[in-house]
């Protein structure tokens, strides 16, 4: 599991999302190039914590991922999202909620360019009070139309 596809994907789907980003590219780019770097500390992180706790066979593979084979990564990834120097990358962070919002919207508007239909975006407020339940690809997943679902995520997700 790589913790930037996870944790990042939202962003990047600002920066990249069918299209040129926002006004303030270039800001958003060195924020993005910033939760990069820390998500990769994490992952580093989270490995030496699970060493520590005797899982010592975990590693970073060539493809960033974490390779292990018990529950001590999860621990420490728990442990680490707690701390001040990475709550940014917990979902329940209003930093992370914005990030991931905002992602969705950038997706929504590509698909919209790509002719799919995607659900309107609910104000960002409605949508935290809501549960945060909705997501640009929410009617594909409905129709359980896998195929277009497909295509539409390789057009409009970041790459």
């Amino acid at each position: 599991m790589r913790l930037t596809a996870l944790i990042v994907a939202a962003l990047a789907a600002l920066a990249s999302a069918c299209g040129s980003p926002p006004a303030q590219g270039a800001e958003l780019g060195a924020a993005f190039a910033d939760l990069e770097r820390l998500a990769d500390e994490v992952q580093v992180d989270a490995v030496e914590c699970a060493h520590k706790a005797g899982e010592v066979d975990a590693y970073i593979d060539e493809q960033g991922g974490i390779v292990h084979d018990g529950k001590a990564v999860f621990d420490c990834f728990d442990k680490l999202l707690a701390t001040p120097k990475y709550e940014v990358f917990s979902d329940d962070s209003p930093a992370m909620r914005r990030t991931i919002y905002d992602g969705y919207v950038a997706i929504h508007q590509c698909l919209e360019k790509e002719g799919y239909a995607s659900p309107e975006p609910p104000p960002f407020e409605d949508w935290v009070e809501a549960g945060r339940t909705w997501d640009p690809y929410g009617d594909m997943v409905a129709a359980r139309d896998v195929d277009r679902l497909e295509t539409a995520t390789q057009k409009c997700q970041p790459r």
